[in-house]
């Protein structure tokens, strides 16, 4: 998520691109010819970093964000991609068992 873009350079903001939630050593696009800072052009918006407050056990619970719902989801995918490929591989082989005249 990205919050509202600035119009000027911040000071304290991002050199690079000018976002003011990070510094230029932490920014993930690459590096300007000629930063924000200097040129005004181009402001990147802030990203939006929303802190979760978790008690003692959710700090270390190991399965927090899982979601069974994705992971089924990505196997079924998987699942598809794997019979595609047998597919494939099966008409390969019958089309080459056909043209190969025999060694006889």
């Amino acid at each position: 998520k990205a919050g509202p873009a600035a119009t000027k350079w911040a000071k304290g903001a991002c050199e690079n691109c000018g976002a003011r939630s990070h510094k230029t050593k932490e920014c993930m696009e690459r590096p300007r010819k000629v930063g924000a800072k200097h040129t005004n052009q181009d402001l990147k918006p802030d990203e939006v970093i929303t802190e979760l407050v978790f008690d003692y056990d959710g700090k270390r619970d190991r399965w927090n964000g899982y979601d069974a719902a994705q992971h089924i989801k990505l196997m079924d995918e998987a699942d598809k991609i794997e019979e595609l490929r047998k597919a494939k591989k099966t008409e390969q082989l019958d089309k080459n068992f056909m043209t190969e005249p025999d060694a006889s």
